[in-house]
């Protein structure tokens, strides 16, 4: 069984747990520009296909929802690793 990723399901998911953020955003600028560089990134084919490469293809026996909910962990975990942001 073969499953896509949906970016809807990852963005939802990617939010439901709280960090420390080594990067100060104090304006509304600055956070526009953090956005835009996570926004680009996670577009970056490079990117995307170190993603791909560590996700891989659904476990055996793993539910859809349990391989978006991997999928999220890792993409967190990549977005946290680039930006130092401290779990």
């Amino acid at each position: 069984m073969k499953f896509t990723l949906p970016i809807a399901a990852l963005h939802s998911n990617l939010g439901q747990k709280s960090t420390t953020c080594d990067i100060s955003l104090n304006s509304n600028d600055e956070k526009q520009k953090f956005s835009e560089k996570v926004a680009n990134l996670v577009q970056d084919e490079v990117f995307l296909s170190e993603f791909s490469d560590r996700i891989g293809e659904p476990l055996e026996h793993e539910s859809e929802d349990e391989f978006v909910k991997r999928g999220s962990e890792t993409l967190r975990q990549m977005l946290y690793d680039k930006f130092g942001i401290k779990d």
